[in-house]
């Protein structure tokens, strides 16, 4: 282990194994791994080319409400950065890098096609707090705002539903500052003095740090909550396995590989300009698996310590999810938001309803801006007219062919990186948007069902009727989110306190001169007087 990397109270392997029982045990509905869970849910027809499409957005096929049990005391909505879905047992990894998780997932609904609306953060989570895509948020940019016209999860929860709701979180994009903070009464990074890292690099909260404050942040708030027997949002975002990467070799089977570089943020950006070698990659990805066994250890944690806060897990409803996944070279590419391949945008959903006793896994593609809809559903709170998502019901309870769920938007557009896709449960299409939109040069189709990783790219052959309708209905859905465009907003890195801007360079979001500029002109703006807007 590297110096200076050293954890409090780490478990080895054999204690994760039975942290995983141990959460089997307390979970109402875990069952023994040899129950086959329901399977619900097909791929669209793809011989529809010539169907009107329905208008994106519309309602989605209703249904009776999934009678689990009554409107959740706590909602635990739990967000793991950079998570690829391809990495965790409960969707077909074998490494047993997420034992906690898959035992979790064995009670709960697992949507094995969940997308991601972006394949970087505060695109991501946008999206997810407010069932709204990025372009209609206008939140694509790196100085891109979160603006208060646009209604919040968490606003709609303290409002409608009387939720208190608290957020802690590990990566500055999500910041008070821009604009996540809308409808929580606390939402936080955890303590400057929790930050862990690479010595003489930049320095990270890792998923102790968050595990441990949340827990303090809840139990706090329950005994000094102005509202008596309000029930509980909880949003907690971990960090891992974004990068840096740092090394848990006490959980891994194996030691850690050879390679030229570390885990580091300034070691990985030296790697980035050149050409890995098979070795270099070796290592990133043993690193990567690590920091994901690593962040299922402590999310075991947490559901533990809410047990022990309250009880009973039984009247909570639990989400999991990731904003995006990473490169690792599937595509030329190490980290993400730079494509929307699936190695990016792929990413696990897992939902259990309040006193849900089996599992189900569904197969129908959903986006994660479907994510604020189900949660609301779930409150008995309506679901605002301006949300682009839909509840997760109808198609649990088996409405397949639900039109709202045919198809799947993703988008990016941050700094020289312009994409948008669309995927169904076994095609895809990516078009560049930098290029025209009739020249075929711009898109990239494959059949995910022979072709998982996307290495064929069937645009441009044998079957024109196909590529054209997925090119029009790309082109329908890119309208639609242009079309309900609204609000929008820039930040200038200036007004950003010290460690927001500390922790978006430590993420690599932006350089070191970007950050000695913004502390530069953040420093005159104070001995102007100026404190007011740029906070401690």
């Amino acid at each position: 282990m590297i110096e200076g990397l050293a954890r409090v109270d780490t478990l080895n392997r054999t204690g994760v194994v039975a942290l995983g029982l141990a959460l089997a045990a307390a979970l109402p509905g875990c069952r023994d791994r040899s129950e086959a869970p329901t399977s619900t849910g097909a791929s669209p027809e793809m011989s529809r080319g010539d169907d009107v499409l329905r208008p994106p957005f519309a309602d989605a096929v209703k249904s009776n409400p999934i009678d689990f049990a009554p409107r959740p005391s706590l909602v635990l909505f739990i967000v793991i950065d950079t998570l690829r879905a391809d990495h965790l047992g409960c969707y077909g990894d074998d490494r047993g890098l997420t034992p906690v998780i898959d035992r979790f997932a064995e009670a709960s609904v697992v949507f094995e096609n969940a997308v991601a609306t972006s394949s970087w953060t505060k695109s991501s989570v946008a999206s997810m707090f407010t069932s709204r895509y990025p372009g209609s948020l206008q939140v694509l940019g790196r100085g891109d705002l979160l603006t208060e016209d646009n209604l919040t999860l968490a606003e709609l929860l303290d409002t409608a539903g009387g939720y208190d709701c608290l957020g802690v979180y590990a990566n500055g994009n999500v910041s008070t500052k821009f604009g996540f903070r809308q409808g929580f009464q606390k939402y936080t990074m955890p303590p400057h003095r929790t930050r862990t890292g690479y010595p003489n690099d930049f320095l990270v909260h890792d998923a102790e740090a968050v595990t441990n404050y949340a827990l303090e942040t809840y139990e706090t708030w329950l005994e000094r909550r102005p509202r008596a027997d309000a029930p509980v949002f909880l949003f907690v975002h971990y960090v891992d396995p974004h990068d840096p990467y740092l090394p848990h070799p006490e959980l891994m089977d194996r030691p850690e590989p050879p390679g030229r570089f570390d885990g580091s943020r300034t070691q990985l950006r030296d790697m980035d300009a050149l050409e890995p070698t098979a070795e270099d990659i070796a290592r990133i990805e043993w690193l990567y698996e690590s920091e994901v066994k690593y962040c299922d250890m402590w999310v075991g944690r947490l559901i533990q310590g809410l047990q022990r806060a309250r009880g009973s897990l039984d009247d909570v409803m639990f989400v999991l999810t990731a904003d995006h996944g990473e490169g690792l070279w599937d595509h030329a590419f190490r980290a993400h938001g730079r494509d929307l391949y699936e190695e990016q945008t792929h990413v696990p959903l897992i939902v259990r309803y309040a006193g849900q006793r089996e599992g189900r896994r569904i197969q129908t593609p959903v986006s994660l801006v479907d994510v604020a809809p189900s949660i609301a559903e779930a409150a008995r709170i309506p679901k605002p007219s301006d949300w682009q998502g839909f509840d997760l019901r109808p198609v649990i309870e088996g409405e397949e062919r639900a039109r709202g769920f045919d198809y799947v938007y993703s988008e990016l557009r941050l700094q020289s990186y312009d994409f948008e896709a669309l995927r169904t449960a076994d095609q895809k299409v990516i078009r560049n948007r930098s290029m025209k939109f009739n020249d075929k040069a711009a898109y990239e189709r494959y059949d995910l069902r022979v072709d998982p990783g996307e290495k064929e790219n069937l645009f441009g052959g044998r079957d024109a009727k196909r590529d054209v309708h997925f090119r029009d209905t790309l082109a329908s859905y890119s309208q639609a989110v242009v079309d309900a465009a609204h609000g929008g907003g820039k930040i200038d890195y200036a007004d950003l306190d010290v460690a927001t801007l500390e922790s978006l360079r430590a993420l690599g979001y932006i350089g070191d001169d970007e950050l000695e500029d913004a502390k530069k002109r953040r420093a005159q703006r104070m001995r102007d007087g100026d404190s007011g807007r740029n906070g401690k």
